[in-house]
């Protein structure tokens, strides 16, 4: 699809070229014109998308640029030509970008659409990297990956010093025949400055006369050897280069196959890429898909962040949009808006809309715009509006969207509204979307009297008398002419008798339309507090569930505290049943006493008692009293919270609030999603604050308010300790001593990394002398 020059599209192309990394892929985005195929668009508006949340989320992409290698290739399709080093520096280019791009693809956080990119950079790993060895981005030669070049470089080098030190010689010898210049180099060879007055009486090779004459550069016979040996010299470091370039040139044709398929995936991505980057550089969307037009908050492109956005709507069942309003109130704005919009979708680019923008994959775009007269081919304004006119007639299709500017100027008023009239008749026959701008009073009553066909206007403040660019639905617009010349500078006596003609021929179409848009600015108003009132009943329905979610998290918090606490109950069991066994097992070695025997097996069964009872406590564990904290419960989440994702149960933090979505870091991707997606993420309160119903036997055992770890291993004091402060916080108490001795303080040192870092812990601090020093820590439970 070929969009119209008047939409200035090329603009947009060039800015998007301007981000991609390689030569081809600028190239192939100047060329692309728009997609009409739907399911290929749909498929690239999801890697761009996917792309630029990586980009946005600080994931930096490739910084390097690559040449073109379609010249190498040419080169290569030749059966033993050679390639150029500076086209073997351009596969070394293209592999680094390779690398880079592989980089950041890199990640177990790489979404499914990015993820499929990989597998077409596959290519032949080693003969790259031999190529890089020896052979910069640049094109240059890599000497010390070549041990013969370093010698031959090491002989030019002592020949230099010889032909210096022999030139020296020479001219003292001849003294003031040569000048005092010295040796020069002339053709690549060294040759000494004669005086022309003395041309003929020394011996040498004539290489060149200087320009004024006086001096004539001589290679005396002691240099010609030397000279000779660094001819050949070099002739022997351009062999073995040649010889490189030969032997690289055929490597990469025999994978000349391979590395075009990697060529070519390489430029798509820079090309879906650069798309990406110029998304995030207009604020881009992906517009939903949909058989109507529906578009919230959209900004030209072109026009920066002083745009006004604007609102274009087609209702169910509309296929023309006639918009009216006054001059230089933004009507050809909102017509090239939608229409470059439109093309930048269907280009695979984010487009500056709102959320909720519904659009269309269009087949062909119509555009008549501004005065396309041609002397040259002895075409008025309106001959030439009528070519074009013509020519979208002919192309349009019910999947096509027409705009048109000012449609039926330059020429009889009266006629021009019969042939618009004919045009928009023949329009709604072929059914395509059309926006069409106006001033004529016949298309706005046309809006009234056809199905298909709406009204809407530019909006004009009467009292300040300016356009504000908001566009009206619904109703047509005045064209305020006589305004907009006082504003431009009219002067004002022609502004007064202007007026005064208007009011005496005017027609009360002026006045209907006027009544027409208060009217439509206090439905406006109505429909606004409508919403606002369903947003707060949304608002309120989205705490109750984040407080539903709080206190189901509380609980299964609770619950696993309940887990751990069985688990130390249940070791606790374990050893007192052992130690029974090993009394009963002591008193049937020492005696037959009936009584003591049946005192041991009365101690297992009083254990088993207990670890029966406290698993009927983790089972009736799940009243939980505490509601939730009313200082929160009902404060909207705003920019700076902690929040989970519900769905995914990813944690991040807001950074700023869009109507009823929001923009959240998650780690090092910047996501915006709704808000009713996400939860408050609130500090764990004080384990002592829950009350918990708990139906259990009040003599299941009391908590000690000391532990003495002296004797234990590290890891299993520390194990010790955090089951008695989980027993301390279930019981209420708040105070523990801690024993640990002095010793060699390693015991002392860990308990005290512990406690500092416990969420349950205070404070804490060495007891007092007589209540142990610093062999004991006194611990404050919150």
């Amino acid at each position: 699809m070929i969009v119209p020059e008047a939409l200035e599209f090329d603009r947009i192309r060039r800015l998007v070229a301007a981000e991609a990394r390689s030569e081809a892929a600028v190239g192939r985005i100047l060329r692309q014109e728009p997609s009409t195929d739907e399911a290929e668009l749909r498929g690239t508006l999801h890697v761009v998308e996917a792309m630029a949340r990586r980009i946005a989320g600080g994931t930096a992409g490739p910084g390097g640029s690559a040449p073109d290698l379609r010249p190498a290739f040419e080169a290569l399709s030749v059966e033993g030509a050679q390639l150029e080093p500076d086209q073997l520096g351009s596969f070394v280019a293209v592999a680094s970008l390779r690398s880079e791009y592989l980089a950041w693809l890199k990640g177990d956080d790489l979404p499914d659409e990015l993820r499929s990119l990989l597998e077409g950079f596959a290519a032949p790993e080693p003969l790259l990297a031999e190529v890089a060895r020896h052979i910069t981005p640049s094109g240059e030669i890599v000497e010390k990956a070549l041990p013969e070049l370093a010698r031959f470089r090491s002989l030019i080098a002592e020949n230099y010093r010889r032909l210096q030190r022999e030139s020296a010689s020479l001219m003292r010898e001849a003294g003031n025949r040569y000048r005092e210049s010295g040796a020069t180099i002339r053709d690549g060879r060294t040759v000494l400055p004669l005086s022309a007055n003395f041309r003929g009486r020394v011996e040498g090779i004539v290489h060149e006369l200087s320009g004024s004459g006086n001096t004539v550069f001589v290679e005396p016979p002691e240099l010609v050897v030397l000279n000779n040996e660094r001819v050949a010299l070099e002739n022997e470091i351009h062999m073995v280069i040649r010889a490189l370039i030969r032997r690289l040139s055929r490597a990469l044709r025999s994978e000349a196959d391979a590395l075009a398929r990697m060529h070519e995936h390489l430029v798509s991505v820079d090309t879906l890429y650069a798309r990406a980057r110029y998304s995030i550089a207009v604020d881009g969307r992906r517009p939903d898909a949909g058989a109507a037009i529906h578009v919230e908050r959209a900004r030209h492109p072109l026009l920066g962040a002083t745009c006004v956005p604007v609102d274009v709507d087609f209702p169910e069942d509309t296929r023309v949009l006639v918009v009216s309003g006054p001059n230089t109130g933004g009507k050809t704005v909102l017509l090239k808006t939608l229409g470059l919009i439109a093309a930048m979708h269907q280009f695979g680019l984010l487009v500056p809309v709102g959320e909720g923008s519904v659009l269309p994959v269009f087949d062909y775009i119509g555009v008549d715009v501004g005065d396309a007269q041609s002397i040259d081919r002895s075409l008025s304004t309106f001959s030439a509006h009528l070519r074009t006119l013509a020519e979208i007639i002919d192309r349009a299709t019910p999947r096509s969207l027409v705009l048109l500017d000012e449609l039926g100027t330059g020429t009889d008023p009266d006629e021009a509204a019969a042939l618009t009239t004919a045009y928009v008749d023949r329009l709604l026959e072929i059914s395509p979307f059309a926006l069409i701008t106006t001033h004529q009073t016949v298309l706005k009553h046309y809006g009234y009297t056809h199905e298909g066909v709406q009204n809407a206007s530019m909006e004009y403040d009467r009292e300040n008398h300016r356009p504000t660019y908001r566009v009206i639905s619904g109703t047509p617009g005045s064209s305020y002419a006589i305004d907009t010349a006082e504003q431009q500078g009219f002067p004002t006596e022609i502004v007064r008798a202007a007026r005064a003609y208007s009011a005496g021929t005017h027609t009360n179409v002026a006045e209907i339309i006027a009544r027409l848009t208060e009217r439509e600015k206090e439905l406006d108003g109505r429909l606004i507090e409508a919403r606002r009132v369903e947003e707060e009943a949304e608002e309120r329905r989205r705490v109750l569930e984040q407080r539903e979610a709080r206190i189901a998290a509380e609980e299964l918090e609770l619950r696993r505290e309940g887990l751990r606490e069985l688990r130390t109950v249940a070791q606790e069991a374990r050893k007192s049943v052992e130690k029974a066994v090993r009394e009963l097992r002591e008193t049937e070695r020492r005696t037959d006493d009936a009584e003591a025997e049946g005192r041991a097996r009365e101690k297992i069964r009083a254990v088993e008692e207990r670890v029966s009872a406290e698993e009927s406590r983790v089972l009736h564990l799940t009243k939980i009293t505490a509601g939730p904290d009313p200082e929160t419960a009902d404060e909207p989440i705003g920019p700076g919270d902690s929040v989970v994702h519900r769905s995914t149960g990813g944690e991040g933090t807001v950074r700023s609030i869009r109507g009823t979505r929001a923009e959240v870091q998650f780690g090092a991707m910047r996501m915006t999603v709704a808000l009713q997606d996400l939860l408050r993420r609130t500090p764990e309160p004080a384990r002592q604050s829950r009350a918990i119903s708990i139906e259990t036997p009040r003599s299941s055992g009391s908590v000690a308010l000391e532990v003495d770890l002296r004797g234990m291993r590290l890891e299993e004091a520390l194990t010790e300790l955090e089951r008695r402060l989980d027993s301390a916080l279930v019981s209420g108490q708040r105070v523990l001593s801690v024993i640990h001795g002095t010793g060699t303080g390693v015991l002392q040192k860990g308990v005290h990394q512990a406690l500092a870092v416990h969420p349950a812990v205070s404070s804490f601090a060495y007891a007092l002398p007589e209540h142990g020093g610093h062999g004991c820590t006194q611990v404050l439970l919150k």
